[in-house]
């Protein structure tokens, strides 16, 4: 099973769902109708079953938000399978358009943004939540663009100054 951590309006979880997956929404605030749509929404920690393990747990720019990101991560961690993994993205404070705009950067400028991220401090978050290894994906994603545009954002990418940071954490 998969758990969408910060499943938002539920688009994620009803496309999982759609492939045949088993799928948990993890939304406090979220779309209301999810249940409706045939998916299983906890809207705290409190609604697992101790013994509930989830061999995904995928969290999209939701870290960034969080009060207390260490906590949240080593409840997450406690959710996965002896092999589960957890692939999380945030915003990157090491990219190049944070490096470039300083505190005028969007990310910055959020006031939803309670914490904001360098791949340093991800990893060290992460031990502290207990996960075992991080892994950052640069792959390039071409976001549909086109021509000089999308080779300059796979070069970031593979630079790892890209404005994102995709990982997976291991249990």
């Amino acid at each position: 099973p998969t758990l969408d951590f910060g499943a938002g309006q539920g688009s994620l979880s009803m496309e999982i769902s759609a492939l045949g997956g088993e799928v948990v929404a993890f939304e406090p605030y979220g779309n209301p109708a999810l249940p409706e749509l045939g998916v299983r929404v906890v809207r705290s920690f409190s609604e697992f079953n101790p013994d509930k393990q989830f061999a995904w747990i995928i969290s999209m720019e939701v870290i960034e938000h969080l009060t207390d990101p260490i906590a949240t991560l080593t409840q997450l961690h406690s959710l996965l399978s002896k092999d589960g993994r957890l692939v999380l993205t945030t915003p990157n404070a090491n990219g190049l358009m944070a490096k470039l705009s300083g505190d005028a950067w969007r990310e910055a400028a959020n006031p939803t943004h309670l914490n904001l991220f360098t791949m340093k401090a991800l990893c060290l978050a992460a031990s502290a939540a207990g996960f075992s290894r991080v892994v950052r994906l640069r792959s390039p994603l071409s976001y549909g663009k086109r021509g000089l545009k999308r080779h300059a954002l796979s070069l970031t990418q593979l630079l790892g100054i890209d404005g994102a940071l995709r990982v997976v954490l291991t249990k």
